[in-house]
């Protein structure tokens, strides 16, 4: 039995097993809520930047729009790898619940350029990733922007997109 092909399958197996047995739970149950549902990224976008919003499913595919969806930006579609699927999930799961995540109160960001980017999942919104203050908090703030790399995410600078006035000399 080679450990290097098995090891990955029975990590695999494990995390799955944790998840299943975290959605189980009656304060899961209680919300009437399907730990089958999708995870959400949010980014604010800045004023110099688009934001954006990637939906997550669990079985990897993923769905993304930058900026507002309809002036700014279109639909995307694409698949996570497996691995970093069920690390994202098995990270919202040992941050629950997520809207009690410590954050540092007073972070310290670029006006032009800082954004804030929260996890939403199963009734509950992180708070900004961006000022993470725990290791929990620290590793969904890790997961999102992998998430946003493997899809390739363009939280691009913000273009003008009219024409500049013609300028008159006296």
């Amino acid at each position: 039995m080679n450990m290097k092909r098995v090891a990955p399958q029975v990590i695999a197996l494990i995390v799955v097993t944790f998840i299943s047995l975290i959605a189980s739970t009656p304060s899961w149950a209680a919300r009437g809520e399907s730990f089958g549902s999708q995870a959400i990224i949010i980014n604010s976008g800045s004023t110099n930047t688009l934001g954006y919003r990637i939906y997550v499913a669990h079985d990897g595919t993923a769905t993304y729009v930058v900026g507002n969806g309809t002036r700014y930006g279109s639909t995307r579609y694409g698949r996570l790898s497996q691995e970093l699927t069920l690390r994202f999930f098995h990270d919202i799961a040992l941050a629950q619940p997520l809207s009690s995540l410590p954050a540092i109160q007073t972070c310290v960001k670029s006006i032009s350029f800082g954004t804030d980017t929260y996890v939403r999942f199963g009734g509950q919104t992180s708070p900004d990733l961006s000022c993470a203050e725990n290791e929990q908090a620290q590793h969904l703030a890790d997961d999102a922007n992998s998430i946003k790399a493997a899809l390739k995410v363009d939280n691009t600078i913000k273009k003008h997109t009219g024409e500049l006035p013609i300028m008159q000399h006296p």
